[in-house]
């Protein structure tokens, strides 16, 4: 049950964390930016230079990881014992992952779309939801399909440096019954334009 519960709370933390950054920046400016006006009155600019003073979300930031691409290694996480993978961000902050694994007669294949907020710097908090599929490669040609999230944070250059991440990844193996797990995740590689 409590493997359930962290499920269903890493869900709903990747659907609502658009929504987060909205309120966080809306619930932070200063008070008195918006107090004996209307919203119709106030300078626009006021409002644009109280936003962009957060460096939470920075535009320079979007715009920088627009095309940035990740090739890393990751040891547990969605991809089983270990995984080699390739990321490459499709918008702003938005990236989709896939990667392989093969041990043991099983070929894993994990992808998923994360979701990466800026914290300061190069440190980044993530969230994302994908699958992994996994293959037997035995006599019964026997396969699983696993949904996966994640939350977790990743160090992450703007162009070319060094690319590390942490995640906890609850799962659901949804084949043969219906299974919850979690995993950790550590993951180092190459981030480059």
């Amino acid at each position: 049950m409590k493997l359930m519960k962290t499920f269903i709370l890493a869900s709903l933390v990747f659907i609502t964390s658009s929504l987060t950054v909205k309120a966080q920046i809306i619930s932070d400016l200063p008070a008195n930016s918006m107090s004996h006006q209307s919203f119709n009155e106030t300078n626009p600019k006021t409002i644009e230079s109280e936003i962009s003073s957060f460096d939470f979300d920075n535009n320079d930031v979007k715009e920088n990881l627009k095309n940035q691409k990740v090739i890393y290694f990751e040891l547990l996480g969605s991809g089983g014992f270990y995984s080699v993978n390739y990321e490459h961000f499709i918008k702003d902050r938005v990236s989709l992952r896939g990667g392989i694994s093969y041990i043991y007669q099983t070929l894993i294949l994990p992808v998923s779309i994360n979701k990466i907020k800026h914290i300061k710097g190069d440190s980044f908090f993530e969230t994302s939801i994908g699958s992994s599929f996994v293959f037997y490669d035995d006599d019964n040609d026997d396969s699983d399909f696993i949904i996966i999230t994640g939350i977790g944070f990743r160090g992450q250059p703007i162009g070319r440096g060094p690319f590390t991440r942490f995640t906890f990844n609850p799962s659901l193996k949804v084949t043969n019954g219906i299974n919850f797990g979690m995993t950790v995740g550590v993951s180092f590689g190459l981030s480059f334009k």
